[in-house]
């Protein structure tokens, strides 16, 4: 009998037979299957290498004593079901994951007498915990059957990849996929589109809107000046103004010259500006109605994309996590990178206007 029959192949997880061919990592000592070994190039067991561990044999569980039939009581609907049932069949809510101290009678305090505020108080706290407890747990598929399918990928592949906000995007998805229908509200993409394909990890699409949005400022920003650089010429050499006016006594010549450049455009900027509002608008709109849409299509193939690299099932979830998910910090740079783009086209544009 082999040193390893009857180990699990930490690979594919089945169990090594007395004729197969074993491979051990000369590192940490996690047996192989040759076939895994080959098909991996590696050890792929990174937390025994990186915790500096070594393999050890999993230990053989304890054989449980039969616990008596026992029924389990929906939280939400207060329906009765079986003990082993996944999902309620009155309200479609996932039972599999809910805490059983929900339904658990508390043990009775022989001083009850004694302390009856205090236990009132405590079960207040049970329930409340409680409910929080379920609430995370049933945000992940929001009663749904996480083996159901989006297209064809898992509806729990999906949420493990969406994480944040599941309870809202998961039943548009099914939506998509039922109707045929595109067209769903979607406020933060319509207020902030970029930020919010930013936050989402879509940074193609963010940094294609940043360069849509700074060129449709530009005639905006423009406009603003027109109408506010009479005004600060007036001030030039005066009050706060007087210590610059010294340092550069060139500069109100330079000021007027450029005034004089933007009032011969002027019907140009202001209907520049205009056109570029309603586009803008418009684009918002689109964004809005159409954005929780492109997400969907986002989601599922970037899920194609990661089950396409035939991970083993823990990585594969690893995976499908860190590529998902949101990023606030993502916000940051996208503004970041929409003020600088913006500034470096109207300091473009000033020059050209100083200089022709």
């Amino acid at each position: 009998m082999g040193l390893h029959t009857g180990d699990p192949c930490f690979a594919c997880g089945k169990k090594i037979m007395e004729d197969d061919d074993v491979v051990v990592c000369p590192e940490c000592g996690t047996p192989y299957h040759r076939s895994c070994w080959e098909k991996n190039g590696k050890c792929i067991n990174i937390w025994l290498h990186r915790d500096g561990k070594t393999w050890e044999r999993p230990s053989e569980p304890e054989p449980e004593e039969e616990a008596p039939v026992q029924k389990q009581i929906c939280p939400r609907c207060g329906a009765e079901n079986n003990a082993d049932a996944k999902f309620c069949p009155s309200c479609g809510m996932t039972l599999q994951d809910t805490p059983q101290s929900f339904w658990q009678t508390p043990p009775e305090d022989p001083n009850a007498s004694q302390n009856t505020s205090q236990q009132r108080e405590s079960v207040s706290e049970r329930f409340r915990r409680t409910a929080a407890e379920i609430n995370a747990l049933q945000d992940s598929y929001c009663g749904m059957d996480p083996d159901s399918k989006l297209e064809e990928e898992r509806l729990g592949d999906v949420a493990d990849f969406v994480q944040r906000n599941t309870i809202y995007y998961l039943p548009k998805f099914q939506q998509f996929q039922k109707t045929g229908r595109r067209i769903s509200l979607n406020f933060p993409a319509f207020l902030f589109p970029q930020y919010f394909f930013a936050y989402r990890k879509m940074w193609g699409v963010a940094l294609i809107l940043v360069a849509i949005f700074a060129l449709l400022s530009i005639p905006q920003e423009l406009w603003a000046l027109q109408t506010s650089l009479p005004d600060f010429i007036a001030l030039w050499g005066k009050g706060d103004y007087a210590v610059l006016a010294q340092m550069y006594p060139q500069m109100q010549q330079q000021l007027q010259h450029l005034s004089d450049r933007l009032d011969q455009y002027e019907n140009i900027i202001y209907n520049a500006s205009m056109i570029c509002n309603y586009f803008e608008l418009c684009l918002k709109i689109f964004l809005g109605i159409f954005g929780n849409f492109f997400y969907f299509r986002f989601v599922l193939r970037r899920v194609r994309q990661i089950k396409s690299e035939n991970l083993p099932e823990i990585m594969y979830r690893d995976r499908l996590r860190t590529r998902g998910g949101t990023n606030g910090w993502l916000i940051l740079a996208i503004f970041a990178a929409e003020y600088v783009l913006t500034a470096l086209l109207l300091t473009v544009l000033f020059l050209i206007l100083f200089l022709s």
